[in-house]
């Protein structure tokens, strides 16, 4: 058995496994039998290998990605490598197997690549291993900078949590709508024309481009165009 387990995951999945608290599951089972694992059978290095752009429109904020992927790597101790798409993937691990051949008895069946050399067969440290497969090496500062949380925001973060709060309205559904519209003066002016057309209600948002809807949509117009609020 080899010593080195990869994690795959792409970035919509890590984005729902978030959001539907499957990420902290995962994790928790993941830590369980990887010590039963390294029990039976040893040290066990991990890479949790993420596919996909983290600029990419998902329910979970980019920087939302970074702090899952960040807990994951400080926390289980993992060796995070990420790949913008499948060819990426692909080239990675390849570089994980041809560095992982020299580990085994010379096999004519089975030709070494010729960068077999840079990981010696006798000896496996995970400083090595690291610097081999995932480059290039973080040191703290940039670490630290990347994954603590912020304390300034733009006018349009500000602008997108305060959509945020709305009912039936998403991360997805935010960034769309903020897209669409720089302001909340703009966004009000076209909810006041919503008798007249679904301009609102037709905004595309996320990768998938589905329409607001009518229930966000409403929801919007009670809060922006209302005189007063009454408890439903």
């Amino acid at each position: 058995m080899l010593n080195v387990i990869v994690e795959w995951k792409e970035v919509l999945d890590l984005s729902g496994s978030i959001i539907d608290r499957r990420f902290f599951e995962q994790n928790f089972e993941q830590k369980t039998r990887l010590a039963t694992v390294r029990e039976n059978c040893g040290d066990v290095h991990v890479i949790y290998l993420i596919e996909g752009s983290l600029t990419q429109i998902t329910t979970v904020r980019t920087s939302g990605l970074h702090t899952a992927m960040g807990r994951t790597q400080v926390q289980n101790n993992f060796l995070l490598q990420q790949s913008q798409n499948a060819d990426e993937t692909v080239t990675f691990l390849a570089r994980v197997y041809a560095r992982l051949l020299p580990k085994f008895p010379s096999n004519p069946r089975a030709a070494k690549p010729a960068t077999s050399h840079l990981l010696p067969p006798n000896r496996f440290d995970t400083n090595d291993f690291a610097q081999i497969f995932c480059l290039p090496p973080q040191t703290f500062a940039p670490f630290n900078s990347q994954f603590r949380k912020k304390n300034q925001f733009t006018v349009r973060e500000i602008y997108q949590r305060i959509l945020l709060q709305a009912p039936g309205l998403n991360a997805a559904k935010t960034v769309g709508l903020s897209a669409r519209y720089k302001n909340f003066y703009e966004l009000e002016s076209a909810l006041r024309k919503r008798g007249r057309d679904r301009e609102v209600e037709d905004v595309r948002c996320g990768k998938s481009q589905c329409r607001l809807g009518a229930k966000a949509s409403e929801s919007l117009t009670r809060l922006l165009t209302a005189h007063e609020y009454t408890e439903e």
